[in-house]
């Protein structure tokens, strides 16, 4: 009864504590489903302590562990939870996590990009690229890793653009702060 009446918190931060919380008061399965949903926000807090709970769970317990996490996360946490069991254990089954780029989920391609998995000029970096307006911060550090270890000219081509536009709209709203104080050219 509890379990479903779990409430997410807003921000990383506070998803994080929460975790933490619920993993000192041996509630396990909810603190992971929490770390979980904290990396969906781009947590590196959430990111290290669910890696260190399936760490000391060890690689045998990685699908019960899945089994209960798939009734309390929704289908992006499980990806998530998939690219922590890959990193852990080479021979896990990445099936559904693989499946997920192929079909484009950015979040999939995200991961697969931190795994090294992805080439330069593979064509799901332009299906990658095409959620830069909504999941700006992902998307970027997952081009500048492609950047920085395969020298993908895709990938820079991308970054160049995501540049331009904080240049742009840097230069706005100095514009805009400059006409409210009354500058006639502004």
């Amino acid at each position: 009864q509890e379990e479903q009446r779990l409430t997410i918190p807003s921000t990383p931060q506070k998803i994080l504590f929460k975790g933490v919380d619920c993993e000192v008061n041996g509630r396990s399965d909810l603190a992971m489903a929490l770390y979980l949903h904290g990396m969906l926000q781009m947590s590196g807090g959430c990111e290290s302590n669910a890696l260190r709970m399936l760490r000391d769970a060890g690689s045998k317990e990685f699908r019960t562990i899945r089994g209960r996490m798939a009734k309390l996360c929704p289908e992006q946490a499980m990806i998530s939870f998939d690219y922590l069991c890959m990193t852990l254990d080479p021979g896990y089954d990445g099936s559904a996590l693989r499946s997920a780029a192929d079909g484009g989920d950015p979040l999939a391609i995200y991961y697969r990009i931190r795994m090294d998995d992805v080439e330069g000029d593979d064509p799901c970096i332009d299906v990658f690229a095409s959620r830069i307006p909504d999941e700006l911060p992902m998307v970027e550090e997952g081009l500048r890793l492609l950047a920085r270890r395969r020298d993908s000219p895709k990938a820079e081509g991308y970054i160049e653009q995501i540049e331009s536009r904080k240049r742009l709209k840097q230069s706005i709203r100095e514009v805009f702060v400059k006409s409210r104080k009354g500058d006639k050219d502004a």
